[in-house]
């Protein structure tokens, strides 16, 4: 059964939101699994068409994210940070998270 509350506080939660403007990309909203999982598809092509050519990422208005959300980003960013990101201290576990797990990978590719 699902809890009432999880689904009371995600209605309540503010959408992803992914703005381009000119040489940056300013995010905003819930950047979680349960957000995100709906709009998936429309923000994986949003990322995939800015994830590269964009330099600036000012991820200041995100209210809450996963390792879900940060590895979304990260994989749009082609395994990397960005040139300029402005990452809110709240948000550094995700990435943290994400880069621990892409230096894991790493170390095991070159030991293979």
């Amino acid at each position: 059964m699902p809890d009432k509350g999880h689904a009371r506080e995600l209605a309540q939660s503010p959408p992803p939101h992914l703005l381009h403007e000119g040489n940056a990309c300013v995010l905003s909203g819930d950047w979680t699994l349960a957000a995100i999982k709906p709009r998936l598809i429309v923000l994986r092509a949003k990322l995939l068409f800015h994830g590269h050519s964009v330099k600036q990422w000012d991820l200041s208005g995100v209210t809450r994210m996963d390792t879900f959300g940060a590895l979304l980003l990260w994989r749009a960013w082609g395994l990397r940070e960005p040139d300029t990101m402005v990452l809110p201290p709240q948000l550094h576990p995700a990435f943290e998270r994400v880069r621990a797990v892409a230096a894991y990978v790493h170390l095991n590719a070159i030991r293979a």
